[in-house]
């Protein structure tokens, strides 16, 4: 799970089926199935480590590689 310091209300998590992404707005219940874009042949892990950057809307996810998200997770690189 990853918290942005920029937006509070911003959450960032993972389930350990299959490596499934989310981001979720605590404020009003919504959520974003943010896992699409990776390469096939990167499975992920059961729980790949997920950083945000402070101050901005940059996410990092790692699984067999890093990969950078400069737009809170809605599309890779």
């Amino acid at each position: 799970m990853a918290l942005m310091q920029n937006n509070p209300n911003i959450v960032y998590a993972e389930t350990q089926e299959a490596g499934s992404m989310f981001r979720v707005d605590v404020r009003n219940g919504t959520f974003a199935n943010i896992s699409s874009g990776f390469p096939a042949g990167d499975p992920g892990l059961s729980a790949s480590p997920i950083i945000g950057r402070s101050g901005t809307n940059t996410l990092f996810r790692g699984r067999r590689s890093l990969y950078p998200s400069y737009n809170q997770g809605a599309k890779l690189g």
